[in-house]
């Protein structure tokens, strides 16, 4: 699986971490940063209206099933987006699933925004979410087991 599959959650926790941190100037306290990360998870994994009213319609009959199954892959999709953008730039949206309220998303948006105008807090942000961060403490995997230069 590559990846870009994953939208980013393969750092959800360090940027739940640095969120708490930063987080602090902006009013936002660490219980916030969990769900403004689990917020972001919800909106980049959402599939879009058109799949969503797929999904709930049910099939009275199998030539119906099989309609749709075709008709499923052929659904446009949109674009990968990842946590690490839905947060930098505070915009996400509110989700049914979660109990957030529209005056709570936009209160963490626009405190993401306040927070990210920071070129420092950005590239400490974005830091956290590349390669080299995230396998720092994998010198072992690289050195003894691969072979590899770190």
């Amino acid at each position: 699986m590559k990846i870009t599959e994953f939208h980013g959650c393969f750092a959800s926790n360090e940027a739940k971490e640095l969120l708490k941190e930063l987080g602090l100037s902006a009013g936002i306290t660490a219980e916030e940063a969990y769900r403004i990360v689990q917020l972001a998870a919800f909106n980049a994994f959402d599939p879009g209206d058109k799949i969503r009213k797929l999904r709930e319609e049910l099939s009275d009959s199998w030539n119906k099933a099989n309609e749709l199954l075709i008709a499923f892959p052929k659904i446009p999709r949109p674009e990968p987006v990842s946590i690490q953008y839905l947060i930098a730039q505070g915009s996400l949206c509110v989700s049914s699933e979660l109990g957030a309220t529209e005056t709570d998303v936009q209160r963490w948006n626009q405190a993401l925004r306040d927070i990210f105008t920071s070129s420092a807090n950005l590239q400490r942000w974005n830091e956290i979410f590349s390669l080299p961060y995230l396998l720092q403490n994998e010198k072992i995997l690289f050195q003894e087991i691969l072979g590899l230069a770190a």
